[in-house]
């Protein structure tokens, strides 16, 4: 009969913080895959680990876990579990794992069945619940056989030592007595970088939901603010538009334009995307890093300092990456600031060019950093940071996206107090490029086009319609985009303003129909859309060579896209 695994002794089950690798240690490359690195540690360990969907049956294990089971590990896959386990055990695993699925973390002792020797084995069970972008899907555990080692106790916890260099390690002890009250065994493995990379993992995990969560909500609050930036701009324009009114009017467009940038940001930041090198203004950069920490720095009383060179060129470089970094540097600067109470704090931020470089210094008014570790703050897992508060790789990542723009980047003390890290990125002139495709004449003087505008958002579609009318346009409105293709059908139009996404007929399907029914009406069309963080968005955008106007938009900015061609008969 099965028993729960013995606890760890009072104190020995202590997290520790995450802890620097050996000094001198490179930093990883860039781009470097941590799910890959996770799947081929789990792939090598020596426990068996085996991975369950929701139905109770093997969906992957590793060769340690086929071993144990006495199958190949192809074979495995689809088995139920209970196959696999001791015909009196099979109650109480289906119990707890009933507990693991329902999201709790469960460890106990059970017996397995070797089905090449027929021999039950004793195994140590850690279970817990396998997710797939936040979707819980079943059950990831790990087994350790202890069967030799049964005839006394056995046991398994965590704790930490300090090397001689005074390092903090984390390891798994894993004791067994083989003769009760006599001798103690014990296996000691370092699982330090093995739990930093789990917890990366885990983290990975995280921000790709984050990501899509973003790109959703992005979209629903771009739509409104198109709206509300649009009707500004049409209350703007009026003439005879009171002075008073027209404070209040320009306060609102100007607010709708600053949500629309924190929202941009925000995209710009979750957005996963290939490395890509364009003309890039490092003042932006920082500027829009700066907007998204904005709030946070207010709120600790944390007063910024732009001391930027106006005069400073673009340079060609990955504005995603560079912002990744600068985030980086920022967010620590601000809880390293935290930690100093009872002063008042300033960030301060300066650009300048130097020679054929470009310098950006980020300066804090907090504690400093110790010298003797201003060499080691760079290295993979080194942090000084409590534990729970920080992974160890900011920096180290942030060096490799720093010397992939052959950059240099280093910290150092600033003479009266508080740390300061400057980058240096080369001055490489920037080359033409452009993501979108977008007409660049504007309709001759007179000219009266038909147009037809299909988006779902009413306050969109109200706005286009009396700017455009206003522009001597006829200008026709639909929410759908079916009825638009039964519209397309029987009349001509000279543009075809198309929201790309909408209830009924997203605008690609409704521009592929046309592409390959009406091309004429295909090459009128002009894009609108509040989610360019969505990559296939992005490439079907780029592969259809026609404009796009992204949410919210200058009502002026459909002006150059418009054909300049009278309305069709």
């Amino acid at each position: 009969m099965s028993k729960a695994r013995r606890s760890p002794p009072p104190g020995r089950d202590i997290r520790s913080p995450p802890s620097p690798a050996s000094p001198g240690a490179p930093p990883p490359e860039a781009g470097l895959d941590l799910q890959q690195a996770a799947a081929d540690i789990v792939a090598a360990l020596p426990d068996a680990v085996i991975v369950t969907g929701a139905d109770r049956r093997v969906l992957a294990v590793n060769q340690a876990a086929a071993d144990l089971l006495g199958c190949q590990a192809a074979d495995l896959v689809g088995q139920p579990t209970a196959d696999h386990v001791a015909s009196a055990e099979r109650g109480h695993v289906a119990s707890r794992e009933d507990k693991v699925l329902a999201g709790e973390t469960q460890r106990y002792d059970t017996r397995v069945l070797n089905r090449q020797t027929g021999e039950e084995r004793d195994v140590a069970v850690s279970s817990g619940p396998f997710r797939v972008r936040g979707e819980l899907i079943g059950t990831l555990a790990t087994l350790r056989d202890f069967t030799d080692q049964k005839r006394g106790e056995t046991g398994l916890f965590e704790t930490t030592f300090y090397r001689k260099d005074g390092e903090t390690r984390t390891i798994s002890v894993t004791y067994s007595t083989p003769q009760r009250d006599e001798e103690v065994l014990c296996l000691i493995r370092d699982v330090t970088d093995q739990k930093m990379l789990q917890e990366q993992l885990i983290q990975s995990e995280k921000m790709s939901a984050i990501g899509q969560l973003v790109s959703g909500v992005a979209h629903e609050l771009n739509n409104p603010l198109a709206g509300i930036s649009a009707f500004a701009q049409l209350l703007l324009a009026e003439k005879r538009f009171p002075p008073d009114q027209r404070t209040a009017a320009e306060t609102i467009y100007s607010e709708s334009r600053r949500a629309s940038r924190i929202v941009q940001n925000l995209l710009t930041f979750a957005r996963q995307h290939k490395a890509e090198k364009v003309p890039t203004a490092i003042n932006q950069v920082l500027d829009d890093t700066l907007e998204l920490r904005g709030y946070e720095l207010s709120v600790r009383g944390i007063d910024v300092r732009r001391a930027y060179d106006d005069q400073l060129p673009e340079t060609m470089a990955d504005a995603h990456q560079l912002q990744q970094v600068f985030l980086n540097l920022i967010t620590n600067a601000e809880q390293a600031m935290e930690r100093v109470e009872g002063r008042h704090h300033c960030l301060t931020v300066h650009t300048k060019r130097a020679g054929d470089s470009i310098r950006i210094e980020i300066e804090d008014t907090g504690p400093g950093i110790p010298v003797n570790l201003l060499e080691r703050i760079f290295n993979p897992f080194f942090t000084t940071k409590p534990t729970g508060s920080g992974t160890g790789l900011g920096l180290s990542i942030s060096l490799g996206l720093v010397r992939e723009h052959e950059g240099r980047i280093w910290a150092e003390n600033a003479p009266q107090g508080g740390a300061r890290f400057v980058i240096e990125l080369p001055l490489i002139m920037p080359r033409g490029s452009g993501e979108f495709t977008a007409a660049t004449s504007a309709p001759q003087a007179g000219d009266s086009l038909h147009v037809l505008v299909v988006d779902d958002e009413a306050s969109v579609r109200v706005a286009l319609q009396r700017y455009l009318s206003g522009r001597g346009h006829q200008v026709e409105t639909t929410h759908s985009g079916q009825e638009a293709m039964v519209r397309l059908r029987s009349a001509a139009y000279d543009a075809v303003i198309l929201d790309m996404r909408m209830p009924d007929l997203s605008g690609e399907q409704l521009f592929e129909e046309l592409r390959a029914s009406d091309p004429e009406h295909a090459e009128r069309v002009i894009f609108t859309t509040g989610d360019l963080v969505n990559e296939p968005m992005r490439r079907f955008l780029n592969g259809s060579g026609r404009p796009c106007v992204t949410k919210p938009f200058e009502l002026s900015a459909f002006d150059p896209v418009l054909p300049a061609a009278r309305r069709r008969g």
